[in-house]
């Protein structure tokens, strides 16, 4: 099974596991960074997250996708929402 677990922000970070092989299950992790220049416009972070994440899926062939939940208290929520809704 290929999962992929999300920490979603503008700075997000992920792991990633597979057990296909099952000599040698594979773990990788990472952050990759959505930097948006105008806190009225979040549809272009949320363009690159988006073919960002189609682009992991196809990859790795992600059968399971697993996010933190965010915590809504600023400016900034509206812009994690766009990116898990």
């Amino acid at each position: 099974m290929n999962i992929l677990s999300l920490d979603t922000a503008t700075i997000t970070g992920w792991a990633f596991y597979s057990d296909v092989v099952k000599k040698k299950p594979v773990i990788k992790s990472g952050i990759i960074e959505f930097p948006f220049y105008d806190f009225d416009d979040y549809g272009v972070p949320i363009h690159f997250f988006r073919s960002w994440l189609e682009s992991f899926i196809k990859v790795y062939h992600i059968e399971n996708i697993i996010f933190e939940q965010p915590i809504q208290r600023g400016v900034h929520t509206k812009l994690l929402m766009g990116f898990i809704g």
